[in-house]
């Protein structure tokens, strides 16, 4: 399975546009962060749940993107963040330490309730 990698603006519309029929989960990931590496590991067991669909954002390399996602979901940026998507709305972010595959699993089963 894996993270489908968010290179662009349409990228992006399409994870919203996706999220109508399935929850999308964001992780914006900075290369240059040990957090961000520890979190991503972290991350490495919530994409093999099917409940899902799961996007990379390399913040180094798109921060301009980055901007969008907080500016068009009305969040605030974090680095590293996960982002939960449903019906187009951002429904929980989560950042640093606090980015955890058994938190974010349990709000993705949340949402089918």
């Amino acid at each position: 399975m894996g993270f489908s990698p968010i290179n662009n603006h349409q990228d992006f519309d399409a994870i919203l546009e996706k999220s109508a029929i399935q929850p999308q989960v964001i992780f914006k990931h900075s290369t240059r962060c040990y957090i961000s590496s520890s979190a991503l590991k972290r991350m490495n067991t919530c994409i093999e749940n099917p409940s899902a669909t799961y996007s990379l954002l390399d913040l180094i390399a798109h921060r301009e993107i980055s901007s969008a996602i907080a500016s068009q979901l009305n969040i605030e940026h974090q680095s590293p963040q996960a982002i939960l998507i449903s019906e187009g709305k951002a429904i929980k972010s989560w950042s640093h330490e606090k980015i955890d595959a058994e938190t974010i699993l349990l709000s993705i089963e949340q949402l089918k309730a």
